[in-house]
């Protein structure tokens, strides 16, 4: 069976990385699509990417500030009445910034919060009500940092465990209503926004990076989508996910020990460093 033929799916963050791969995926499986961004340049390519790959896809656009709740409402409203309930949500607008604690600036702690956890928030309460008409499925994008968090990611850490909470309350609160929450936790994604973290990574973020499989955004989508389709709540991308999140729950010892490691180790070699 294929739930995703011919029902709405509204997807933020839609103009690139995971969003865009997760559309191209819906796309080829006839769904009709909303793309959510906030540039309509790049909502434009992002349409003309989708058409390519399958001509007669229904591919709709709107330029949307999730973080912005009133301009989130006007938008759904206008999407509802063209369009329809959507059957599908997907939160995949997202922000990233590591950096040092004890420098780390306000503004772009208050920036994470507001994008990856008000945003979803803002998108998800607009639409309940169309989701609870269809008996939809929201799908939250979180991270493997919403489940372990690692040095230079205390602020986005904090808004993607953030994700997580808020998707296990939802999913619970919803379950009632026929709605069904699943939160997506994928590891480094070869996305734009992971190309852009690279140039603030502390050392020691670019350490633990470094040892990590760097997983490709169609790999994410197809992942989320069998996880859709199964009607998992935890949807977990990539071997090296499943091994950390599996060792944080039965050997969190282990796994901290050997983190703790790698940072001592650039740490030391930075200091040392000419």
């Amino acid at each position: 069976m294929n739930p995703f033929r011919d029902s709405l799916a509204c997807v933020t963050g839609g103009s690139s990385g995971i969003g865009l791969a997760i559309a191209r995926r819906l796309a080829a499986h006839g769904a009709r699509i909303v793309l959510i961004a906030r540039t309509p340049e790049r909502l434009s390519a992002a349409r003309a990417d989708i058409v390519s790959l399958v001509p007669d896809a229904s591919v709709e656009t709107v330029a949307l500030d999730v973080t912005d709740q009133a301009a989130v409402r006007q938008a759904t409203a206008v999407i509802t009445a063209q369009w329809g309930d959507p059957r599908f949500l997907f939160n995949c607008a997202g922000d990233a910034l590591p950096g040092q604690f004890d420098g780390y600036p306000r503004a772009d702690l208050h920036r994470m919060m507001a994008v990856n956890l008000e945003g979803t928030w803002n998108v998800t309460q607009a639409l309940v009500d169309a989701l609870r008409r269809t008996r939809g499925h929201v799908v939250n994008v979180s991270s493997l940092a919403g489940l372990v968090g690692t040095t230079g990611y205390t602020a986005y850490a904090a808004s993607k465990f953030a994700v997580v909470g808020f998707s296990e309350a939802l999913r619970n609160e919803l379950a009632v209503d026929g709605v069904r929450v699943s939160v997506l936790c994928p590891g480094d994604t070869d996305t734009p926004q992971l190309a852009a973290e690279q140039a603030h990574k502390p050392p020691e973020t670019a350490a633990l990076s470094a040892r990590a499989r760097v997983l490709s955004p169609d790999q994410v989508a197809k992942v989320c989508l069998s996880g859709v389709r199964a009607g998992r709540f935890m949807i977990l991308a990539g071997g090296d996910a499943q091994l950390i999140v599996w060792l944080k729950r039965f050997a969190p010892w282990m796994l901290f020990r050997t983190m703790d490691r790698v940072v001592l180790r650039a740490r030391r070699e930075t200091r040392s460093a000419p």
